[in-house]
């Protein structure tokens, strides 16, 4: 990106200077803010194709997710919160074990344990809080009854970047790879795509404000058992 390119980026926000918390929220720009408010007056109004001008907005998101994901857009869908996406893929799965760092952000820990608290499988928490979720430490982990790993993709404590590459080729074709990216998309170069299902919000590095949850989900070619 030129030295102009950057700048232009850079006058488009407006928060404080020297503010550091992106990785808990990150302020959106001028024009999410003015677009936001437009559409809420659009909404307000209540005009003839309201509805339709808005519900356009939802198709606009999800194009602009999956140019930046690598995924098909009709794979991306919306969702209001991180959370609820990781809870629809716990819930989908029926059975098998699932593999959980023990240092996990609760978003993408309680998902799947509220359900295995309903008899939708198992979990198996790796390692110790503030260990790594490492292609090791993984292979070390599978049995034949794993049918999926849920990592997120930089650790929200230690700053850590999974793998993504790597923890998929060990988990093979016939397990589901289930990233929670809030953490890092928008910030970092990953292949996310080689995720099964990829769950991330809008409101911290793609500084989309609060809200906007994309969920890609089922690469090409997987043979997982997702069902939801």
């Amino acid at each position: 990106m030129t030295d102009s390119k950057l700048q232009e980026y850079a006058a488009a926000f407006r928060e404080s200077g020297g503010y550091l918390n992106f990785a808990s929220y990150g302020p959106p720009s001028r024009q999410v803010e003015e677009t936001s408010a437009e559409l809420l007056r659009t909404a307000a109004g209540g005009a003839v194709g309201a509805s339709e001008q808005l519900h356009l907005q939802d198709l606009r998101a999800r194009q602009a997710f999956s140019r930046l994901s690598g995924f098909p857009l009709d794979r991306v869908g919306l969702l209001p919160y991180t959370s609820l996406g990781l809870f629809q893929v716990a819930f989908g799965i029926r059975a098998g074990t699932v593999l959980v760092g023990a240092g996990e952000f609760p978003a993408n820990l309680y998902p799947w344990l509220r359900a295995t608290g309903l008899g939708l499988g198992a979990v198996h928490r790796l390692g110790e809080p503030g260990d790594r979720v490492t292609v090791e430490l993984v292979e070390q982990a599978l049995t034949s009854d794993t049918v999926a790993l849920a990592v997120s993709a930089v650790d929200f404590r230690t700053g850590y970047r999974a793998d993504l590459a790597g923890l998929r080729e060990v988990l093979g074709p016939d397990r589901l790879l289930v990233v929670d990216g809030i953490q890092g998309f928008g910030a970092v170069d990953l292949d996310w795509a080689v995720a099964d299902a990829l769950v991330v919000g809008g409101q911290k590095w793609i500084r989309g404000g609060w809200g906007p949850a994309p969920w890609p989900s089922r690469r090409p070619g997987s043979r997982g058992s997702v069902r939801c």
